[in-house]
């Protein structure tokens, strides 16, 4: 009797068991499995983020300027940025995917530029485009990154284009050399014609870069009209 209960006992321990693994098993399918997912949907949305800027950079380079507004210019980029940091750093794809989603958004970065002074030149435009050149495992990059999220979100005429210096890609290092920006002391920016090192907070982009002293004053003189025009009324 003592055996069968001890025999009894024992199945049902191994049933448990079974069960358990059985359970831990699924659980790590079925977790692999989204992650799978999620990776395929990531990199299928950065595909169809470049196609459509792809698209978007052919038509708007036959445009007339009467067409092309202050926001016509790649809203994608911003897009894809945000899809790509997101998959580096919630770890949703190769090292080797991310390199190549990398390369890929440089590459319409550098078109955007290019695009974006072909528009300023033919159309009158007075958008700042500001080259902006970080590294990786650099706390003041991170610093300027911030400062110079900051001043787009403050001026919509400025556009920020980031390119990790760590990538090598042939388009990158020819744009670096047009603009003679070399070295090491990171974080690095182009605006107009002048290279700045180094972190600049907000208050020293506004006061002391002249492209962008140009922006604050308009922007200055801009919201004193509204306001006199605005006192005018009442």
């Amino acid at each position: 009797m003592h055996k069968y209960r001890h025999w009894k006992t024992s199945v049902i321990a191994l049933l448990i068991t079974l069960g358990i693994f059985s359970v831990v098993i699924f659980i790590s399918r079925y977790a692999t499995d989204q992650k799978i997912k999620t990776i395929q949907t990531a990199q299928d949305m950065i595909a169809l983020d470049i196609a459509s800027s792809e698209t978007q950079f052919s038509l708007l380079s036959e445009m007339s300027c009467k067409n092309i507004g202050a926001s016509s210019l790649s809203g994608e980029l911003r897009s894809m940025e945000a899809r790509i940091s997101y998959a580096e750093t919630n770890k949703i794809t190769s090292k080797e995917e991310l390199l190549r989603l990398k390369k890929s958004y440089f590459l319409l970065e550098i078109k955007d530029f290019l695009l974006l002074r072909k528009i300023n030149e033919r159309c009158g435009q007075t958008t700042v485009p500001i080259i902006y050149v970080y590294t990786t495992d650099c706390s003041d990059c991170v610093k300027q990154g911030y400062v110079l999220t900051a001043l787009q979100e403050k001026y919509s005429k400025v556009r920020v284009y980031s390119f990790d210096n760590t990538v090598q890609l042939s388009a990158l290092q020819a744009l670096l050399a047009v603009y003679s920006i070399k070295g090491n002391d990171f974080p690095m920016m182009v605006v107009g014609d002048k290279t700045y090192t180094g972190v600049r907070t907000l208050d020293e982009m506004e006061t002391k870069i002249p492209a962008i002293m140009k922006l604050a004053a308009e922007q200055k003189a801009a919201a004193a009209k509204s306001a006199a025009a605005s006192s005018t009324a009442r």
